[in-house]
């Protein structure tokens, strides 16, 4: 690994991360070439590290692997797990026979964070869903429950509203937990919970029906791109008005498109605990 004692086990800001890969581009100059290849909405650059053993020819003639993480805001292992390939590539090149192989004869582009301005809400503001970090001009607008810090601890966490109707109960083990209510639960195994985020409400009108307010943040940066794009980005939302609508989305795609070299790809997430493949819409015999 890297000797100039980057600690590859916190999440950082976009300006920590920049600074942690410029190091180690500095420190690998005949391996490594870190460039922007866009800017976000708010202006920060999509900081991208091309590796490769520059002696062995340009990058663009060698087949080329694409490396990101980091789409979704909250997905920050994503780029914490970029930044561990950038430098344990650099750092054991010429140590590893695997490593040095695949540097002769590839080119990596690495990109850890897909989402800068999602992320560093994330990472520096209390809230939890931030999609691509592009500010609704209807949330002021709309109505409905919110989450927000409401006692300034710096965490939105849940709140349990006891109803006879509710989906949760409080586990006898432990109070602090709530369980999900079971179809053979009775009242005796009560009382029961509807539980929110921590939040407000917009325009609460009391007896009517509560609803969740309109995002706070817009944008879906995975669901933006033109596979399988649908008006509303259905079932789950946010894909925007058009196909690469996102600034980072279209950036990426503008690489992809310059970079013909460019033979796989593999991209960092962290929900369900799996490996998708290409395409996730067909069987596994539809490849043989």
């Amino acid at each position: 690994m890297s000797d100039l004692g980057i600690d590859f086990g916190v999440y950082r800001t976009h300006g920590e991360l920049y600074d942690a890969m410029r190091r180690l581009a500095e420190a690998h100059p005949g391996l490594s070439e870190l460039y922007s290849i866009g800017k976000s909405l708010q202006g920060r650059e999509l900081w991208t590290m091309e590796i490769t053993n520059k002696e062995t020819g340009p990058a663009e003639e060698k087949p080329g692997l694409w490396i990101d993480g980091n789409t979704h805001s909250g997905e920050v292992t994503g780029s914490a797990v970029c930044l561990y390939t950038v430098g344990y590539l650099l750092g054991n090149y010429g140590k590893d026979k695997f490593v040095t192989d695949l540097l002769d004869n590839t080119a990596i582009y690495i990109l850890p964070r897909v989402n800068p301005d999602g992320a560093e809400i994330y990472l520096t503001q209390t809230y939890h869903r931030t999609g691509g970090g592009i500010p609704n001009p209807d949330f002021e607008d709309g109505e409905g429950h919110y989450e927000e810090d409401v006692d300034g601890d710096g965490a939105i966490v849940y709140m349990r509203i006891q109803d006879h109707a509710g989906d949760w109960r409080i586990s006898k083990k432990d109070p602090r937990l709530m369980l999900k209510r079971k179809p053979e639960d009775t009242e005796a195994d009560g009382p029961y919970y509807k539980v929110l985020r921590e939040g407000k409400f917009l325009k609460y009108k009391p007896g009517k029906e509560v609803t969740m307010a309109p995002k706070r943040y817009i944008g879906g940066t995975n669901r933006n791109y033109p596979a399988y794009w649908a008006p509303g980005g259905l079932p789950l939302g946010g894909a925007g008005p058009f196909p690469l609508w996102e600034r980072e989305p279209r950036a990426i795609a503008d690489f992809w498109a310059d970079h013909p070299n460019l033979s796989g790809i593999h991209t960092f997430h962290t929900s369900g605990g799996l490996i998708l493949r290409e395409s996730a819409t067909r069987a596994d015999s539809w490849f043989v």
